[in-house]
């Protein structure tokens, strides 16, 4: 905004007192520059992914900005988080699968403040592949008789780093 500003001198023994004329001086909104990275890129399904957003003044201003980011997976909201130190970070494990192709847009919007303009970081394309899996079947009769019912059961699980719960058809085979 813009300031009246004058001076005053109190004087001294030797010298008399005296005032400036007001001179009107305007401050401006600082520049600010929002650099994103991602904790690991590629990524697998279910796994959980950290952005970190560094909000920054640039040009000839100073201090840390305040407020609020906002992070988006290319127009999609995907969460918000309140600067401290000038550091915002969000954690999501919802990202979808990618290919090689098309990955994942993500940006951070600065909400800038009364002292720093607003900005949009660089994108970060975020990969992700498929989880690894394991699967392992056991029979409830080992070694079954002709005619006798046989129950197989299959434990289908995510490996690390993926955390999420498999889903989708098993098929059961006799000899290919």
């Amino acid at each position: 905004g813009s300031h009246s500003l004058s001076i005053s001198y109190e004087g001294s023994s030797d010298f008399e007192t005296s005032t400036s004329a007001a001179s009107i001086v305007t401050v401006a909104k600082s520049a600010s520059l929002t650099q994103l990275v991602s904790s690991v890129n590629f990524s697998v399904f279910g796994q959980s992914v950290t952005f970190t957003a560094n909000v920054s003044a640039t040009g000839a201003g100073a201090g840390l900005p305040t407020g609020t980011v906002i992070f988006l997976d290319d127009t999609t909201v995907l969460g918000t988080a309140v600067l401290s130190d000038g550091i915002a970070t969000f954690t999501t494990a919802d990202l979808e699968v990618t290919d090689s192709i098309s990955r994942h847009p993500i940006t951070a919007v600065y909400a800038g403040s009364s002292d720093f303009v607003e900005g949009t970081s660089n994108v970060v394309f975020q990969g992700v592949n498929k989880a690894p899996s394991m699967i392992t079947a056991s029979s409830s009769v080992n070694p079954a008789v002709f005619g006798q019912s046989v129950t197989f059961t299959v434990d289908l699980s995510v490996l690390a780093p993926g955390n999420a719960i498999p889903t989708g058809t098993v098929d059961f085979f006799n000899n290919g």
